[in-house]
């Protein structure tokens, strides 16, 4: 549906729904189920430690989603840029 779009029409399009988003446990569970991923983190500067980590990974175009999510779950500043290059990713980390 949306691959004959521009990238410019895509988040055109997010930024005019993002008021619109309306985020509800049920909704919130399927979208992490599809997009969201659990891992773990092991770390040995400046001891060995194992930290579980998750996250969410969308296009830049769709960040408002993300928005939307952190703002449901109270936790601002948790998106940030994939980095790497070429990358047009964004990830909600918590």
């Amino acid at each position: 549906m949306n691959s004959k779009r521009s990238y410019e029409e895509k988040e055109a399009y997010m930024a005019s729904r993002k008021a619109e988003i309306s985020i509800t446990p049920g909704w919130l569970s399927g979208f992490i189920d599809a997009e969201g991923h659990l891992g773990v983190y092991l770390s040995d500067k400046p001891r060995l430690r194992c930290e579980p980590k998750f996250s969410i990974s969308q296009n830049s175009h769709d960040v408002a989603i993300l928005e939307a999510i952190a703002n449901y779950l109270g936790t601002q500043n948790k998106i940030v840029p994939n980095t790497g290059p070429g990358s047009n990713k964004v990830q909600y980390l918590n």
